[in-house]
């Protein structure tokens, strides 16, 4: 964020405001201050605010116009200085239009925190009156003395680390649930009684799936923070009269910096500029580099980001040109500064099955309650014990929580997990794979994420010689010994292009040999010479250049100037605006012969040139002159001998993807920082208008006008968002989730940051990606292969389907053991089950079959439907009545088993012995029937998951122990059975599933 701040004059006035400022009440990261000036003027109270709220310490500020009355929060380690805020207060007083936001003011939201804008202030104010008010003389620079003093007054230059989130803090989340509640609920009612055990048994389980959680997630964390660390960089700046090397994070603002190739190390305005050509993607998502200048420019004209030419961002990066500026903001006060705040301010959105879990939890809490509260009440009014009642309310709250429930959520989301991993996939939170799988609207960010952020030729002409990059072979030549000035149009811009460029050859820094050291698009061009046979480095040795004139803001070519060899005569290599350069052409290069460039042929090449434009390309004109001792081409008719497009080319596969996402019924909108018609080209090239329908687009400047409502409206029928700004991003994405939409974000560049963590899952490139970016995401694609999305949901929907097909088994099995429990109980027929026997079944007979049933592979056809209902609820209606019939088939035989078990002579151990048999059996049993669904398996077919079968026999053999283990026997309270005896049970568990898959034939 920029700031206006105003260093101590000794020798001025007062300023003309005085200021009277009481501290009335200070606590630590809290002050309260009283001000007469503020009393009954709302107008003050909203200026002061709107320039509180600029400095980066500050949290929260309120002032009150009732009262007059100043309310600051703040960082508890910072000192809070009072003549600093004495400063901030005179300014908003003096200039209160300028810092009055109503908005902000009113609301705390992100949307409001970019409404403040004091670049304004920079853009449209000369150089000299901006380094007149920062009291900085450009040629001397700053006094060593003043450094400290500004670095107190504006901050240092460096930004706050988004620190890794502690061991501590991602273990304790995982218990930050519902289902854990729930569970040590059950456990301090079983130490109340007792059962220790019971207690060892429950504890043991919410560590064990805390541990699971948390271990997935800390591995995730250490590989994404361990991606892309910048090391500080060296900086030229001016100090006492003569030009120093610092490191950036030592500048301060009003420091002069000389600008060259690199990363611009703070928010700078340019006082002196000469061809600066600057990549601002990570800032704005424009793919081409911007020219910049250092004129004022009109405060109308300044409608976005990308529209204060006169103005340098940090960590943007400069390609080409030079420059010389006075740093204007550092640090957390800098453009992405203000966008990380933004982010601090975007909302975090919980998964759909989070939310069902949290209301499942929530209902079997208060369900469960009432349950054991009228069993209790109804025996004591039957005349039974307290204690005895006590007892058997515990079995049924027992019964009653599904114990098994976060052990499989957690366990099945963590393999899911450990798989994308295999696929460079790093998934920070273990409930966005869940999310992944009800996506409905992908919003993709175009640079760096669908394509690859560098620049290519992609086609253009030379003379009559049109070519397409395909078609390289065809203009491949073999290298010529000799530098020759021969007129064969592609030999003559093979010539001038090679000498009319910046690129220089330096050692790869990401491997052996070397490399072109430039901007994207100079070394795209260069690309284009070397294939077609010449040696660049050869051709400017043997012809260097004596002198270059850089493009400016009206001037939009580059010209380099070279000493012919042999010759007593000089040329002049041109390129840039193919407008202009056309312009100021007399002559054309055609099959090797010069010819007069006619007002017809002009027109022609005109047309020539706008339809690589409609393409998306950005067009590039060559020209050239030669002339006895020229040093300047005003005045000299150029030749023409074409031009170039060229263009940010689409990862590998993108469009067959967005096919793909489509077939899937996955809406698909492009958002991008591009221009409109390069923005279209794109989307029409990777297919976001469908099977050949008209593509939408829309202006994002236009946005913010518009309620969130109206933008949700546009949403559901643009497909391509161009010019877009952080701040219009974070806005489509709240918009669509306003909707009730579930929305996934992709970007690599620290203008998506506030757009990823916004959205239900963001998901960043890992390997170009900014760390801004990366921070703020989900889910990082380690080798940024976009690709492996389409898997990530795949894998994501497979995992929601099996998730809430296992949640359901386990919550028709826990409702049985309610049913058994409260049935036999309010009958007044005793416990069928004690507390032991229903942990048992709980933590290994039901959460063995739920973690087969969760482990499912993807049905062939799980991307051929559409995006389960976000708004559909894990139990519909008819969910619920089927739960319903299938508990009570379940607790009907486990009755009927307790009730009637043969042979018993009033042994109460072998009564529940047999009611424990049979429940579990059907429980075990009615994981192929939750399988098959509502297939049914007479008609559906036995399941193919071999972990299912696998299961059960496990899950069986837990019974099994239960009743032949002597040692287990008595620790559940087991009777050894008769064969008769276990027979009878087993058929009793038996006959609910057959008699329930039966229906489901006849309900079909």
């Amino acid at each position: 964020m920029m700031k206006a701040k105003r260093l101590p004059d000794t020798e001025s006035a007062a300023p003309a405001i005085s200021l009277e400022l009481h501290l009335a009440h200070v606590t630590p990261g809290r002050s309260r201050f009283q001000l007469d000036v503020l009393y009954r003027d709302e107008e003050a109270c909203e200026a002061v605010e709107g320039r509180l709220r600029m400095e980066s310490f500050v949290h929260a500020v309120k002032a009150r116009p009732e009262t007059g009355s100043l309310v600051i929060e703040y960082n508890r380690n910072h000192k809070l200085q009072t003549e600093l805020l004495r400063r901030c207060i005179e300014e908003a007083l003096e200039n209160p239009d300028v810092y009055r936001f109503k908005e902000l003011a009113a609301s705390t939201t992100a949307q409001a925190l970019l409404e403040q804008d004091l670049q304004l202030v920079y853009c449209s104010q000369s150089a000299a009156s901006i380094l007149k008010e920062l009291r900085v003389d450009s040629k001397k620079g700053l006094a060593t003395s003043e450094v400290k003093d500004r670095r107190q007054l504006y901050g240092s230059n460096e930004m706050e680390e988004t620190r890794p989130t502690s061991h501590w803090v991602l273990f304790s989340r995982q218990f930050n649930n519902s289902q854990n509640l729930l569970l040590a609920g059950s456990a301090g009612l079983s130490l109340l009684t007792g059962g220790l055990f019971d207690v060892a048994m429950i504890g043991g389980v919410i560590l064990m799936n805390g541990y699971i959680g948390y271990l997935s997630e800390a591995r995730a964390d250490e590989v994404i923070s361990s991606i892309g660390h910048i090391d500080p960089q060296d900086v030229r700046v001016l100090r006492d009269g003569a030009y120093c090397t610092i490191l950036d994070h030592q500048l301060v603002v009003g420091d002069i910096v000389n600008l060259s190739h690199g990363v611009v190390p703070a928010d700078i305005r340019l006082i002196e500029s000469k061809g600066l050509m600057v990549d601002e993607s990570p800032l704005t998502g424009e793919s081409m580099p911007v020219s910049k200048h250092h004129h004022p420019i009109d405060r109308d004209q300044l409608r976005t980001i990308s529209d204060r030419r006169n103005l340098l961002f940090r960590g943007t990066i400069v390609t080409s040109g030079q420059g010389l500026g006075v740093v204007i903001a550092t640090g957390q006060n800098t453009e992405i500064g203000r966008v990380r705040r933004l982010v601090d301010h975007a909302e975090q959105q919980e998964s759909p099955l989070q939310k069902d879990l949290e209301d499942i939890g929530r209902q079997t809490i208060l369900i469960s309650s009432a349950i054991c509260g009228g069993v209790f009440l109804l025996g004591v009014l039957r005349g039974r014990s307290l204690s005895q009642m006590l007892q058997s309310s515990i079995s049924l709250a027992v019964a009653a929580v599904p114990e098994g429930l976060p052990t499989i959520g957690t366990t099945t989301m963590a393999l899911g997990v450990s798989n994308l991993k295999r696929r460079n996939i790093l998934v920070r939170r273990l409930s966005v794979l869940e999310t992944l799988g009800s996506v409905e609207v992908l919003c993709l960010d175009k640079t760096g994420t669908l394509t690859m952020n560098e620049m290519i030729a992609e086609e253009g002409y030379f003379g009559n010689e049109y070519w397409h990059r395909s078609q390289f072979h065809e203009l491949k030549k073999k290298k010529s010994k000799e530098i020759t000035t021969d007129l064969l149009p592609s030999r003559k811009w093979s010539l001038i292009a090679a000498l009319c460029t910046d690129v220089e050859r330096i050692k790869n820094p990401d491997g052996p040999g070397q490399c072109w050291s430039g901007s994207s698009t100079e070394k795209a061009i260069i690309e284009v010479v070397e294939l077609m046979g010449l040696d660049v480095e050869s051709i400017q040795k043997e012809l260097p250049r004596f002198k270059v004139s850089y493009r400016t803001e009206s001037r939009q070519y580059m010209v380099t100037y070279h000493n012919l060899r042999n010759q007593d005569r000089n040329l002049a290599a041109v390129k840039g605006n193919p407008e202009q350069l056309l312009d100021m052409s007399a002559w054309v290069l055609d099959q090797g012969v010069l010819r007069e460039l006619t007002d017809e042929w002009r027109q022609g090449l005109r047309d020539h040139n706008r339809e690589l434009a409609k393409k998306g390309l950005r067009v590039l004109g060559f020209a050239f002159v030669e002339g006895q001792g020229m040093t300047s081409i005003q005045d000299q008719p150029l030749v023409w001998l074409g031009a170039v497009g060229l263009m940010d080319p689409p990862r590998e596969g993108m469009g067959e993807l967005i096919e793909r996402f489509h077939r899937a019924g996955i809406k698909t909108i492009m958002m991008t920082g591009d221009q409109t018609d390069t923005a279209k080209a794109v989307g029409r090239a990777l297919g976001f208008n469908g099977n050949g329908g008209k593509l939408k687009s829309f202006d994002a400047r236009d946005l913010k006008d518009l309620s969130l409502e109206a933008i949700a409206d546009l949403a559901e029928e643009v497909q391509v968002f161009s010019r877009v700004s952080p701040t219009d991003k974070l806005r489509i994405v709240q918009a669509l989730q306003k909707r009730g939409r579930i929305v996934a974000m992709t970007g690599d560049g620290i203008n998506d940051s506030p757009a990823l963590k916004a959205a239900h899952v963001g998901i960043a490139m890992g390997f170009q990606g900014t760390s801004a970016a990366r921070e703020s995401a989900d889910i990082v694609l380690k080798d940024d292969n976009l690709d492996v999305l389409y898997y990530a949901i795949e894998q994501g929907r497979s995992v929601r389907s099996n998730l809430r097909k296992s949640i359901r088994y386990l919550l028709g099995t826990n409702l049985s053991e309610i049913l058994v429990m409260f049935v036999a109980t309010a009958a007044g027929r005793g416990s069928p089950l004690n507390h032991m026997q229903l942990l048992w079944i709980n933590l290994l007979t039901d959460v063995l079959p739920g973690l087969a049933l969760a482990l499912d592979p993807p049905a062939d056809d799980v991307m051929e439907q559409p995006p389960a209902d976000p708004s559909e609820p894990l139990l519909s209606n008819f969910a619920k009545l089927r739960l319903l019939v299938e508990a009570g088939l379940m607790s009907a035989g486990s009755l009927v088993a307790y009730e009637q078990a043969p042979r018993s002579q009033g042994d109460r151990a072998v009564n529940t012995t047999a009611a424990f048999v049979s429940l579990t059996t059907s429980q075990i049993l009615h994981t192929l029937s939750a399988s098959a669904d509502s297939r049914g398996l007479i008609r559906g077919g036995f399941p193919r998951n071999k972990r299912i079968y696998g299961a059960m026999g496990l899950a069986g053999g837990t019974i099994a122990m239960g009743v032949v283990s002597p040692w287990f026997r008595r620790l559940l309270g087991n009777e050894r059975l008769s064969p008769k005896q276990l027979r009878w049970s087993l058929a009793h568990g038996v006959w609910p599933i057959m008699l329930l898959e039966l229906m489901k034939v006849g309900r079909r």
